[in-house]
């Protein structure tokens, strides 16, 4: 597979369930890159648990804190398109509905650019 221009625009569900009690500030954002039309293929990690890759996770921080219970769900959709003004740069929306034990239903979106 490559990637293509229009490959940088998406829009995606993503579900997280929550390990511990604690209390959710940002959410992650890495990939794993494969370099598979090679005699021997390769994956690239860039996982916060993986090796050291020049490449780095991406942190976005959310407007307010949840407080979460271990076992309890996040649920939301991140969608992602080039920037019009400059085109190395990226726009992000990320949005979660919860509905915890601690604060009943919070729902937000927020916007980033990544550049």
């Amino acid at each position: 597979m490559t990637c293509k221009k229009e490959d940088l625009t998406f829009s995606a569900p993503w579900k997280l369930k929550v390990s511990r009690n604690d209390y959710l500030t940002a959410v992650v954002l890495y990939f794993d890159a494969g370099f598979t039309r090679i005699h021997k293929p390769l994956w690239l990690p860039t996982g916060p648990k993986a090796p050291y890759t020049h490449w780095r996770q991406t942190v976005f921080y959310l407007h307010n804190q949840l407080t979460v219970n271990k076992d309890e769900i996040v649920e939301g959709t991140i969608t992602c398109k080039p920037n019009p003004g400059n085109h190395r740069d990226l726009d992000f929306d990320i949005s979660y509905k919860f509905d915890g034990m601690a604060d009943g239903l919070q729902e937000a979106a927020h916007s980033y650019r990544m550049r």
